[in-house]
């Protein structure tokens, strides 16, 4: 478990979210607990890290989360809906001011229209005090299941970076 790039800057949101005495919670399907584990490296993490729900099956993702059936029926378990659905559920179920959810499919047999995609889902109580959910599809670079679990991984934890200190030039 070395320090890595992810590692640094979920630590440094983490020590932003101290800072504002807030916590984080994470609801992943295709990282598989990957996002909070480089969270969970940082000494202290406990203090704002409220834990991960791991939903890989969509019965997993309605019980654990709330997410609707028809919601899944509809649009699939890879899709922006189910994101969002997931990282509220996550912000009901825990303490959190902020969360945040994974989904894509990373093969084999992923539908070409959803091959190499991910969707992020962030939920966050905005400075006004109303709950905020923004989704994000991002492309993956990278071609092998591994490969895209780590540049997954890395895209969540920039993403959530984004959110808690605003876009980066």
């Amino acid at each position: 478990m070395g320090v890595t790039a992810n590692t640094k800057v979920a630590k440094r949101i983490l020590d932003e979210l101290l800072s504002r005495s807030e916590k984080l919670v994470f609801a992943e399907s295709c990282t598989a607990g990957n996002v909070s584990a480089e969270f969970a490296k940082i000494p202290g993490a406990s203090k704002c890290l409220c834990g991960s729900f791991v939903t890989y099956r969509p019965k997993m993702k309605r019980r654990v989360l709330g997410v609707k059936k028809a919601t899944i029926k509809k649009h699939t378990t890879e899709s922006p809906q189910v994101a969002k659905q997931m990282a509220l559920g996550a912000f009901e179920v825990s303490e959190a001011d902020w969360a945040v959810s994974v989904v894509g499919h990373f093969g084999p047999g992923a539908p070409p229209e959803k091959d190499g995609k991910i969707w992020i889902a962030i939920a966050y109580w905005n400075n006004k005090g109303k709950l905020k959910c923004k989704s994000i599809e991002l492309p993956l670079e990278q071609r092998t299941r591994i490969a895209r679990c780590k540049e997954a991984t890395g895209l969540v934890i920039d993403c959530l970076n984004e959110a808690v200190f605003g876009p980066t030039e």
